[in-house]
């Protein structure tokens, strides 16, 4: 995902001999042989020897993912403060000149042209004797290989770097921002406290470790306390994780990084994405799902991933300004090393199934946008002990549909009866009972798993 191309990824051709497949690898090292090998004095090389001078030097950058965007949006803001574009150019093959190629990318509300296959030709504002060459060549969309040629005599390119990079973690297109593993900026839904039924306990105690802490870090590190936070939030599902999640999202002004099993494909991501996080601190990092990994756990054997997530949590690296939350239907597959120490996960938030009182407050919730008549909230609050709050809005989304029904689908006739209410609980409650399974002699409902 990050940082690697797998070594077994390979793409499939036709030919009229039938289907054959290359190694991306293999391609890749090919052409590089060919780059640093093969004597030859092409266009391109030409023109930048004749730009910057005899025998330019060259620094290579390799990006394997759409952080190139963001990486190649921070080349161009640094290089526009002291450098003046003299030319574009692109080269097809080395040899003749083709039109450069920008890719549109969409961050957030804007749009922004990244460069993608072409050559800048670039002046030092104040020094004109100092002239500078970047290449741009993509081996994939996101695949891309950035080259900078220099003299060494009058270019400082360490510099030059470290400032591409400053730029990049304290001003760049990530900072402050909400985006998943695959840097896909997050679209907010405008969900807040008020959308979600929790105890105020438990909205207490993540209201306090995650944005009240990043809001205070600062608190922390004056008094030489540990920066970093850890919450494991676990329960069935449907009972309300993934909805905490959003408004965490939502109500918090730091860097948010969202995981997802999809989004670690590779060893060596998590640490990646730790990396990223302490750099754009505050970060809250949140892993849904943290059992869909597999299960870290070392009871059938070493897990690919439990080491690695082991140690960005409690490394040697200082995870400062990061708040990690997990969530997982299925703590008990959890390594109790990640379960059972602070500075990993210090805060554990068990969201059961909900109680009578929480019961009555989501059916009222999801009844209020409705027309509703002699409907006895108390009586399905009865019928519906140890349901989750996704089966309690499914059930009046049904009863809703079949109010529909009745009104010939005219919505200002709409009224949601008890009997609907009564005939979409019956008809959820059959599918739960067949979907039931038989474990030890008894029956355990897993319909809730439809809803989450």
């Amino acid at each position: 995902m990050l940082e690697e191309t797998p070594a077994d990824e390979s793409i499939v051709m036709d030919s009229p001999f039938g289907d054959f497949s290359l190694r991306i690898e293999n391609i890749k090292e090919t052409v590089n042989y060919l780059v640093n090998n093969v004597r030859r004095t092409d266009r391109m090389n030409a023109d930048i020897e004749a730009w910057v001078g005899t025998s330019p030097e060259a620094k290579q950058k390799d990006f394997h993912s759409r952080v190139y965007v963001m990486w190649a949006h921070s080349v161009m803001e640094v290089l526009k403060e002291d450098y003046g574009i003299v030319d574009i150019k692109n080269y097809h093959y080395g040899q003749s000149y083709s039109t450069p190629v920008y890719l549109d990318e969409k961050i957030g509300d804007e749009t922004y042209k990244i460069p993608h296959r072409l050559t800048l030709f670039l002046e030092n504002k104040s020094n004109p004797k100092e002239r500078i060459g970047v290449s741009f060549y993509p081996y994939e969309k996101y695949d891309v290989e950035v080259r900078f040629h220099f003299s060494d005599e009058v270019t400082d390119f360490t510099d030059l770097w470290e400032r591409i990079e400053s730029h990049f973690y304290n001003k760049g297109l990530l900072k402050g921002k909400k985006f998943n593993a695959k840097y896909q900026i997050l679209e907010a839904e405008g969900k807040d406290w008020k959308d979600i039924v929790i105890k105020d306990k438990d909205r207490a105690k993540l209201t306090r470790n995650a944005i009240k802490f990043l809001e205070n870090v600062d608190l922390f590190k004056q008094k030489n306390l540990r920066a970093s936070r850890g919450l494991l939030v676990t329960g069935p599902p449907g009972t309300g994780k993934t909805l905490t999640c959003e408004v965490l999202i939502k109500n918090t002004d730091s860097t948010v990084i969202y995981v997802t099993r999809d989004c670690l494909e590779h060893g060596g991501d998590i640490s990646t994405i730790y990396k990223l996080a302490r750099k754009l601190a505050p970060t809250l990092i949140i892993y849904e799902d943290i059992d869909t990994l597999g299960g870290i756990t070392r009871e059938v054997g070493d897990h690919p991933l439990l080491g690695e997530f082991l140690n960005a949590l409690s490394g040697v690296e200082d995870n400062g300004g990061v708040v990690t939350l997990a969530t997982t239907n299925h703590p008990e597959t959890l390594d109790w090393a990640l379960t059972d120490r602070p500075g990993r996960f210090d805060v554990r938030i068990d969201f059961g199934y909900p109680d009578t009182k929480t019961r009555k407050s989501i059916f009222k919730k999801y009844l209020k946008p409705f027309t509703a008549k002699k409907v006895d909230v108390d009586a399905l609050v009865r019928k519906t002990e140890g349901y989750s709050g996704a089966y309690i809005h499914e059930a009046v989304q049904t009863a809703y549909m079949l109010a529909l029904e009745k009104s010939d689908y005219d919505d200002s006739k709409t009224v949601i009866t008890q009997e609907n209410l009564d005939e979409a609980m019956a008809g959820l409650t059959e599918m739960r009972e067949n979907l039931g399974k038989k474990v030890e002699g008894k029956q355990v409902k897993i319909v809730d798993e439809l809803y989450t």
